[in-house]
C-alpha cells in the first residue's frame, strides 16, 4: 500500500485498531533467532542488524493520513514480520515482532484508545482499497 513515497507491505484495519505490517524477508540460518531492542532488529549470531525506524515512520505517516481523512487522531501500530525466525526477545513498546506461527498474537496487542467506530473502519477500508487499486 503506497504511503507517501514509501510502501507498506500490509495494513490490517478493524474495530480494535490499525496495524501496518512490514515484512523482513531474510533467509534464516542454522541459528534463526532474532531480537528487537528499541528500533534495532538483530539477527543471530549477532553480526547483522537492521533499523526498523523506517517502518515506524511509515506507520506515523499513515496515521496522519487516516487522521486527516477521519477528522480525528488515530494510531497505527507498527508490526515487523520475520518469517522463519524465532523471536528471542522484544524490548519495545513501539513495535511488535512476529513470525508466521505467532502472528495471531497481533490481536492481543491493542489499547482501548486505538478502537475505531464502524463508520471509521468503513471509510478507511474504502480509502485503502481505492489507493491500492489505483497503484496496484
Amino acid at each position: 500500500m503506497p504511503c507517501g513515497s514509501r510502501v507498506i507491505d500490509n495494513v490490517i484495519v478493524g474495530l480494535e485498531g490499525i496495524y501496518a505490517i512490514s515484512v523482513i524477508a531474510r533467509m534464516p540460518g542454522k541459528d534463526n533467532r532474532v531480537r528487537l531492542r528499541d528500533d534495532t532488529l538483530s539477527f543471530a549470531p549477532g553480526k547483522e542488524s537492521l533499523s526498523v525506524a523506517r517502518s515506524g515512520a511509515k506507520s506515523v505517516r499513515l496515521a496522519k493520513e487516516l487522521g486527516d481523512l477521519l477528522g480525528h487522531e488515530v494510531r497505527v501500530r507498527s508490526v515487523i514480520a520475520v518469517p522463519g525466525w524465532e523471536i528471542e526477545s522484544q524490548v519495545s513498546d513501539d513495535y511488535l515482532v512476529v513470525n508466521e506461527r505467532n502472528l495471531a498474537m497481533l490481536i492481543g496487542w491493542k489499547n482501548q484508545s486505538d478502537y475505531l467506530m464502524t463508520e471509521d473502519v468503513a471509510r478507511i477500508q474504502s480509502m485503502l482499497t481505492e489507493r491500492c487499486t489505483r497503484f496496484g
